[in-house]
């Protein structure tokens, strides 16, 4: 059997990425918290664990049930995150420190569990994180806190991909731009919206869950040996020349 344990996988890009793994052949534990949804109800080839990702013990003990069930984690899909928006002025000490502890604490603790792990094993593993476009530019105001956390999962995505690249271990980050989830296709009710967004991304299409499962089970292929370290951005255009900031 071959394992992907994929974190914040009950909706939006983590359930589409759920499919995809399930499409291609995996077996999927899923990690997230309590209350979100269960995916892919009653498909042998996926269990949901409930795990805290900024928990340490909550992921150990997940981690441990799933390779009981399943054998030992050949993927890692750090899907997990948060997002709201507020001016820097504005910007809460607690929504700022919420943000970065789903966003970059929950990658590293997912990480290390599941690095270590496969070290034991002696998996050659893959890692793939969710970064964003504003892991390199910020893409809009009123981010700051969700921009910060993004910066620090591109820089962790580097620093684990050097200490991990001797066992084995490939990490990468994709960088997705505006994806139609339902929380955006909220926001497209109001066609101006839709409108304005369309009008920043060369593709002329909103990138959808798929679109990032996609790559994320790309990067996941064992045959892209020599490829670590990297972000892949998947924003149809969104930032080619540099930043497109709305102020």
């Amino acid at each position: 059997m071959t394992l992907a344990v994929i974190t914040g996988g009950g909706s939006g890009i983590g359930a589409a990425t759920v499919r995809r793994f399930v499409d291609g052949g995996y077996d999927v534990a899923v990690f997230d918290v309590p209350t979100a949804a269960q995916p892919e109800e009653g498909n042998a080839a996926v269990r949901y664990f409930a795990a805290d990702v900024r928990d340490p013990d909550a992921v150990a003990a997940a981690l441990g049930e799933a390779e009981d069930a399943f054998g030992p984690v050949d993927v890692l899909v750090n899907n997990a995150g948060v997002i709201s928006e507020a001016p820097l002025l504005l910007l809460t000490v607690a929504e700022f420190e919420r943000v970065l502890s789903v966003n970059v604490t929950g990658v590293f603790v997912c990480t290390q569990a599941v690095a270590r792990s496969m070290c034991a094993a002696g998996t050659r593993g893959r890692i793939v994180n969710m970064g964003s476009i504003n892991s390199l530019a910020v893409s809009t105001s009123e981010l700051a806190h969700y921009a910060a956390s993004k910066g620090a999962v591109l820089m962790l995505t580097k620093a684990s991909a050097l200490e991990l690249a001797p066992f084995g271990i490939r990490v990468n980050a994709v960088g997705p731009g505006v994806v139609e989830t339902a929380l955006v296709r909220g926001v497209f009710e109001d066609p101006s919206r839709k409108d304005h967004f369309l009008r920043r991304i060369p593709r002329g299409q909103i990138t959808s869950p798929e679109d990032v499962a996609e790559t994320i089970f790309a990067l996941a292929d064992p045959r892209l040996a020599a490829v670590t370290g990297q972000i892949i951005l998947v924003d149809g255009g969104e930032l080619i020349g540099g930043a497109r900031v709305d102020l």
